[in-house]
């Protein structure tokens, strides 16, 4: 509007521009570094990442069981201390190698869900619905592991948390970039007063 009126120039807008990206910036790297400062956060982030339904402790409770198991089984059969450990840590060390797999798995299927899901909110938002509204419709139309994403946005919202410290939070437990970058824009486009529709 200023623009428009002649009051202020390119570089005023850049330098808005520039101020809010780095306020957002500041905002999602204070709580990363909160949320990601305990082990037990990190853990459960892997759970997230792999899309396991179970609680985290069980899976690793599991696992070790298992290669206990193993080693037990090992020794008793005569195959001694050496052979037992090593079948333990291979048990481990598949499971690694499994867990990896999935969590790759997942993140190319996240990546190809998201095209599909800026394209959803995208219609949804050009044929009138609010956006809470089209994170709604992405949330019904599209599975896991994106499908899951986006219920939390809407659940939040309708218990009163502030839009913008969802989109935040959603941001953060993520690793794929662009979900990270879709989510500071929106965040900075609801700040700044951009024309996206609530």
């Amino acid at each position: 509007m200023r623009k428009r009126l002649g009051i202020a120039g390119e570089k005023t807008d850049e330098s808005r521009v520039l101020r809010l990206w780095r306020e957002m910036h500041k905002d999602t790297e204070g709580i990363k570094l909160a949320k990601e400062s305990t082990f037990r956060a990190r853990l459960e982030k892997l759970r997230h990442d792999t899309g396991w339904h179970t609680p985290i402790q069980t899976v690793i409770l599991g696992v070790v069981g298992t290669a206990i198991l193993a080693f037990a089984i090992t020794y008793m059969l005569g195959g001694g201390v050496i052979l037992g450990l090593g079948i333990s840590v291979a048990i481990v060390a598949l499971f690694w190698v499994y867990t990896q797999r999935r969590i790759s798995r997942r993140a190319a299927l996240f990546d190809k869900q998201f095209l599909d899901a800026l394209g959803i909110a995208a219609r949804a938002l050009r044929a009138g619905h609010p956006l809470v509204g089209a994170f709604q419709l992405v949330s019904e139309e599209i599975g896991e592991p994106l499908g899951t994403t986006f219920p939390h946005i809407y659940q939040e919202q309708a218990l009163g948390m502030d839009l913008q410290d969802s989109i935040r939070k959603m941001a953060n437990t993520t690793h794929n970039a662009e979900l990270r970058l879709f989510a500071t824009s929106v965040a900075i486009q609801l700040k700044s007063g951009g024309n996206l529709q609530i």
